[in-house]
């Protein structure tokens, strides 16, 4: 279950409010990113994605219309973080203002990784090491 609360600062002294909830993943949420033109949830099942996308009007989410679902697919993640704090995840990676990419490799021992677009899961190009040499990791900034 995906929740998204709000509190304007116009209602100082009330508690936050609930906008929107939605009960799409079978499994239990781990990571959600709120773009601007997007909401992005993933669930432990298989870093199973749904996306949605976003309406706004001077800044402030509009629930009418209301999120439009974008896409559902699964990102592949065979390399499993070293550690809570590690960026070698799948992500998903980007600010706010920018595009979100999920980075996922196919092949286990693999020279290659692939760039997806959050929002679609489309991919958007690969990275290939230089020397033919495995990718073990990986930094984003």
């Amino acid at each position: 279950m995906v929740r998204i609360i709000f509190q304007h600062p116009e209602t100082v002294g009330q508690g936050p409010q609930v906008l929107q909830t939605f009960n799409v993943h079978r499994a239990a949420v781990t990571r959600v990113m709120l773009s601007e033109n997007h909401l992005i949830s993933v669930c432990s099942e298989s870093n199973h994605v749904r996306s949605w996308t976003v309406t706004r009007f001077r800044g402030r989410i509009l629930t009418q219309p209301s999120f439009t679902p974008l896409a559902s697919f699964n990102v592949i993640e065979l390399d499993k973080p070293f550690s809570p704090m590690s960026s070698n995840g799948v992500g998903s990676y980007g600010d706010k203002d920018d595009w979100a990419v999920f980075m996922q490799k196919v092949v286990q021992a693999s020279n290659e990784k692939f760039i997806c677009v959050a929002s679609t899961g489309k991919r958007l190009c690969s990275l290939k090491s230089v020397d033919n040499s495995n990718i073990t990791s990986h930094f984003l900034n």
